[in-house]
C-alpha cells in the first residue's frame, strides 16, 4: 500500500528560515534494455542516501500545524523524489506511465528541460546535501549505470515576501485541503495504481526583473499585482484576510483585469475556484550570465516556481489558459484583454525554464518500486452517465443509479459452419447515484466494447449506446450522453411525489 509522496506537504524543516532549497536532476545513461534492468538497484542506492538526507526529519508525530513531525527529533532535510517521463520510458514501464505526463503543457517562452529524476531537497545544513550528492553521484557508477547530476539553489525567506517584496501565498491553498489538491486519488481512474498517494510536480525558473520593478510606483506595482505589498487586494480596506475577499466585479477596473490577481486566481465560481494548485517554491539569486555565457558582473534575481497537484490540467488551465491567454477573462465591450502583467511588456517575470515530474508515493522496498512491480497488462474502464434533454441540455436533477452497462470482447466473426456472431461479457456495471461506475482489473485489449443495456429510472436510451473502449495502456473514463430524459414533468430526482 502506498502512502503520499514525501516532502509534498510543509514541516518544520522547510519552513525553517535558515533552510536552503536545492533541486537536484539527474539523467541517466540507459540505452538498451539490459541497461533498463539495473535501474530497480540503483532506486535501492538511491533510497538509501534519501534515507540518510533526511534521517530524524520526520517520526510521524504531527506539530501544531498537523504537517510535520516534532518530538526530540532534530531535523535536517526533507526530499521529494520526482520521476521524469523520460526515466519511466527508459524503464520500459511506459504502459503505467501517469496520464498527465502523455502530453505536457506548454511554458510560454521557456526551454522544457525534463530530467529523468529530479529531487526537491529542503535543507539546513549544506554539508547533509553536500554528502547526498557524492553519494548520487557514487550510485551511479556503482550501479552501473551512469549519468549527470546538475542542480539549481534556492533559499527560504522568513518574512514571506517574494523578490519583488510582495507578501506571498496569501491564496495558497489552506492546510486541511492540501492533500486533497495535490496527491492523486482513488478516485482518478485513468491513473495506474501506483500512482495513488503521488503528486504532479510542476517546476518553472522564473527571472524577475528587480530594477524595472523598484523604479516602478507603489500604487503601479499594486495595478499589475492586484495586492498592496502587505497582501491586501488592490480593491478592498488594508488588511482584509483571503476569506472576506469576494468574486471581483464583472466591470471594475481595480485590480484589472489583467493584474496577476485577476489572472492567476480569477474566483469565476465553482467551475474556476476548483481548479488549484499547492504552491512550494523559493527564490534565487546567482550570478547573471549573458547570451554569449560569460558572467555579466550583474545579479540574477527570481523565483524557482514548483507546485504540486493531482493532474496537470489544474496547471495547465492557470498558466495557459489564463494568465498567458491574452483573451482571458473577457473584458468589458468584448475587447482582448492581454496576458498577465506580470509577463506583458515590459517584461517583470520571464520563464526561463522549467519541466514536468511525478512525486513518488512512498511504498515497498526502495523508491518507485510500485512502477516496477504493477503489472502493465491491466487496466480499468470508468463509466460516467449523463442524462439530456431533447434538446441536449442536460437534465442536472434526473436520477442516474441503476443504469447498466455490460463490458464485452469484440464480436467473433461468424465461421464457415455458420455459426453467429458472439461476445463474451467480462463485466457488467451499475451506475451509483452521482452516474459512476468502475470494473475490477481488465486485460489489455484494443477492440473492448462498452454496451449500455437499461437506463436509470426516469430517463431511456435514444440510440443504440455502444463504444469501442481500446484498453491498450491504462485505464479509462467513457462517457455516455444517449440517455433522454422521460420523466414527463414528474417530480425530479430526490424531490417529494
Amino acid at each position: 500500500m502506498s502512502t503520499h509522496a514525501p516532502g509534498v506537504l510543509p514541516d518544520h524543516v522547510s519552513r525553517d528560515e535558515r533552510a536552503s532549497s536545492w533541486l537536484i536532476f539527474c539523467d541517466l545513461t540507459v540505452d538498451s534494455p539490459a541497461s533498463a534492468t539495473l535501474l530497480p538497484a540503483w532506486l535501492q542506492t538511491v533510497t538509501t542516501a534519501v534515507q540518510t538526507l533526511t534521517a530524524g526529519s520526520s517520526d510521524g508525530t504531527d506539530d501544531a500545524d498537523g504537517e510535520g513531525s516534532v518530538g526530540d527529533i532534530q531535523p535536517v532535510a526533507t526530499c521529494t523524489t520526482a520521476f521524469g517521463r523520460t526515466l519511466i520510458e527508459k524503464a520500459g514501464r511506459s504502459s503505467v506511465l501517469p496520464t498527465g505526463l502523455l502530453q505536457l503543457p506548454a511554458i510560454g517562452d521557456g526551454t522544457l528541460e525534463n530530467h529523468d529524476v529530479l529531487f526537491y531537497v529542503l535543507s539546513t545544513s549544506d554539508a547533509a546535501v553536500a554528502q547526498f550528492l557524492r553519494e548520487l553521484q557514487v550510485s551511479l557508477a556503482g550501479a552501473g549505470v551512469g549519468g549527470q547530476i546538475r542542480f539549481e539553489r534556492g533559499y527560504q525567506r522568513a518574512d514571506k515576501h517574494e523578490t519583488f517584496g510582495q507578501r506571498d501565498g496569501v491564496r495558497n491553498i489552506a492546510p486541511a485541503d492540501r492533500a486533497l489538491v495535490a496527491f492523486v486519488g482513488e478516485d482518478q481512474p485513468a491513473e495506474p495504481a501506483w500512482a495513488v498517494g503521488g503528486s504532479y510536480l510542476a517546476y518553472l525558473k522564473i527571472r524577475q526583473d528587480v530594477t524595472t520593478w523598484t523604479g516602478m510606483t507603489p500604487e503601479r506595482q499594486a495595478q499589475v499585482i492586484g495586492r498592496q505589498a502587505d497582501g491586501t487586494r488592490a480593491d478592498l480596506p488594508a488588511g482584509t484576510g483571503v476569506p472576506a475577499e469576494g468574486a471581483f466585479a464583472a466591470d471594475t477596473t481595480v485590480p484589472g483585469v489583467t493584474s496577476h490577481v485577476r489572472k492567476a486566481g480569477p474566483r469565476g465560481g465553482e467551475g474556476q475556484d476548483s481548479v488549484r494548485i499547492f504552491r512550494r517554491g523559493t527564490p534565487y539569486i546567482e550570478n547573471a550570465i549573458g547570451a554569449d555565457g560569460a558572467l555579466t558582473g550583474q545579479l540574477e534575481q527570481g523565483l524557482h516556481f514548483v507546485s504540486y497537484q493531482a493532474n496537470l490540467d489544474d496547471f495547465d488551465t492557470i498558466l495557459n489558459r489564463w494568465m498567458l491567454n491574452p483573451n482571458f477573462p473577457t473584458a468589458v465591450g468584448g475587447a482582448a484583454p492581454g496576458v498577465d502583467q506580470l509577463f506583458d511588456a515590459p517584461k517583470l517575470a520571464t520563464i526561463v525554464k522549467g519541466g514536468f515530474y511525478f512525486a513518488v508515493p512512498t511504498g515497498g522496498p526502495y523508491i518507485g518500486a510500485g512502477l516496477f512491480n504493477e503489472p502493465g497488462h491491466h487496466a480499468r474502464i470508468a463509466v460516467k452517465l449523463v442524462v439530456q434533454n431533447t434538446a441536449g441540455q442536460v437534465v442536472p436533477t434526473a436520477d442516474l443509479q441503476g443504469a447498466t452497462f455490460d463490458i464485452a470482447t469484440a464480436t467473433i466473426e461468424a465461421t464457415a459452419d455458420g455459426s453467429s456472431p458472439v461476445a463474451t461479457v467480462l463485466e457488467t456495471l451499475v451506475t451509483n447515484a452521482s452516474g459512476h461506475a468502475i470494473s475490477g482489473p481488465l486485460l489489455l485489449d484494443p477492440s473492448l466494447t462498452v454496451t449500455q443495456t437499461k437506463a436509470p429510472a426516469g430517463a431511456l436510451i435514444a440510440d443504440p449506446a455502444v463504444q469501442t473502449v481500446p484498453l491498450t495502456c491504462r485505464s479509462i473514463q467513457v462517457e455516455f450522453r444517449d440517455n433522454q430524459d422521460s420523466s414527463g414533468g414528474q417530480p425530479p430526482y430526490g424531490a417529494p411525489a
